[in-house]
């Protein structure tokens, strides 16, 4: 009896869902604007941007549900989730680095999603080191961080005492490699 019942229930569910349109095809895989280049969980963007009266540039991680994580500065503090393409209309001239290892990747990209649900409240400031300390945040942490921590790599291999680390110190060849250039 009881397998009738959910039999019953899922039938339905599935009629209700069709009459309200509801469509099953499979998505396609996200694209960057503007090209065919699919979107990678782990995927590195880099802007040269000016984004702080300190540094120059500005560096972000896709996450595993394809939304890109990053620290967006001192007009808006703490670590914010959006879209690949409101990323791209908010920044322009993006270089798209991707891990070798897509394992490793998809270990950064969830541990980037971590971050941002644990420590979306965090103060933005650059002057804190690289390890730990994950209440205070900038761009170029939380991506060494989402790395660091969730797939084991050091990115750059820099001090874990470093202080006001550079975008670009993070975009390491030996574990990324670009992908695109000025999208």
């Amino acid at each position: 009896m009881k397998n009738i019942l959910v039999k019953f229930m899922f039938t339905s569910l599935i009629a209700l869902a069709l009459l309200l349109g509801v469509d099953f095809k499979v998505a396609e895989a996200a694209t960057y604007p503007g090209t065919s280049i699919t979107v990678k969980p782990g995927d590195v963007l880099y802007t040269s941007k000016k984004t702080t009266d300190y540094l120059t540039g500005h560096v972000a991680i896709v996450n595993d549900y394809n939304r890109v994580v990053h620290a967006p500065g001192t007009a808006n503090p703490g670590l914010e989730s959006i879209s690949v393409n409101s990323f791209f209309s908010r920044f322009h001239t993006i270089d798209v680095w991707r891990a070798r290892s897509s394992s490793k990747g998809q270990n950064a990209a969830q541990y980037s999603r971590t971050l941002f649900y644990r420590y979306g409240n965090s103060d933005y400031t650059v002057f804190t080191p690289l390890a730990g300390n994950f209440y205070d945040q900038y761009c170029t942490k939380l991506v060494w961080q989402s790395y660091y921590y969730g797939a084991s790599i050091n990115l750059g291999d820099i001090s874990l005492t470093k202080y006001t680390v550079p975008p670009t110190w993070v975009l390491d060849n030996d574990y990324l490699r670009k992908v695109a250039n000025n999208l």
